[in-house]
């Protein structure tokens, strides 16, 4: 990354870096081996007790790999200031999801609706982003682009669900009760989260909390709790998606020809286990 931005100097671009560094099987270099491996703070009842001692080791590996990220990014940046292109470029690092390790039950991530694998950074650094604003009315990844276009001036993208959060880097208030999707596979439970409340319907019941009382989503609420205008709610965004696959499938091309992809790829694909 820090290659290609003297190649873009004196242009307008878009530039994309992506990692696995911090996705399973979590490799780190043998100099990160000693962060993190006192027992001691696990005992003390840190990071999080809710994770199964068998799953502690995984954590701090996945630490490990957070901390190597960390420096990753730090070189970038410090290359992106070098380069004088740090006063008109937006940067922005995100997460597509965050990782559970037994906090409750599920490992890993993809089919769960809990908050250690939802709840993921979202981060802006550039010109007219003050660097000491937190903002703690929960948002959405839905609201990447349009802050992106809205930074750069352009065009808001039409029918997205995502707003700008450019107004509240001003210090402008941002809408707290609007409905925040998740969701997975067809069939794998879905909902929302609208200001301190999330509700998720699964195959059988609605599983509710209260993260204002309850952060750690340790007491369920009863399932008959659920309002009328969040079932209309849920049912109006299952309705959307099986509109938005039907169009996916009506609109799909087959490809003529399959691209050539590279030893180097499919070994990256075999570890993480996408191909055996």
């Amino acid at each position: 990354g820090a290659e290609t931005l003297e190649a873009l100097r004196g242009r307008r671009f878009f530039l994309t870096l992506h990692t696995y560094k911090t996705h399973d099987p979590w490799v780190f270099r043998n100099e990160s081996a000693t962060l993190w491996s006192d027992a001691d703070a696990w005992a003390a009842g840190g990071p999080d007790a809710r994770v199964p001692e068998k799953h502690r080791g995984t954590v701090d590996d996945y630490d490990r790999t957070i901390r190597e990220v960390d420096a990753m990014v730090g070189g970038f940046l410090t290359a992106l200031d070098e380069s004088g292109l740090a006063d008109r470029t937006v940067v922005v690092l995100v997460s597509d999801h965050g990782e559970a390790f037994g906090e409750h039950v599920v490992l890993s991530h993809g089919y769960g609706f809990h908050q250690e694998q939802l709840h993921v950074p979202i981060v802006f650094r550039g010109p007219g982003i003050p660097a000491d604003v937190r903002i703690e009315t929960p948002v959405s990844l839905v609201d990447v682009a349009p802050t992106l276009l809205d930074l750069a001036g352009g065009e808001p993208i039409d029918g997205s669900h995502g707003l700008s959060l450019a107004p509240a880097f001003a210090g402008k208030p941002l809408p707290a009760d609007r409905p925040l999707f998740f969701g997975w596979l067809p069939g794998d439970p879905y909902g929302f989260r609208k200001g301190d409340r999330k509700i998720a319907r699964g195959k059988e019941a609605h599983t509710i909390y209260d993260l204002g009382d309850d952060r750690l989503e340790r007491k369920r609420l009863a399932p008959t709790s659920v309002r009328d205008e969040e079932v209309d709610i849920l049912d109006d965004y299952l309705s959307r998606g099986e509109a938005q696959r039907r169009w996916t499938a009506e609109n799909t091309v087959e490809a003529p020809h399959l691209a050539p992809i590279s030893d180097e790829t499919k070994k990256a694909l075999k570890m993480l286990g996408y191909v055996e």
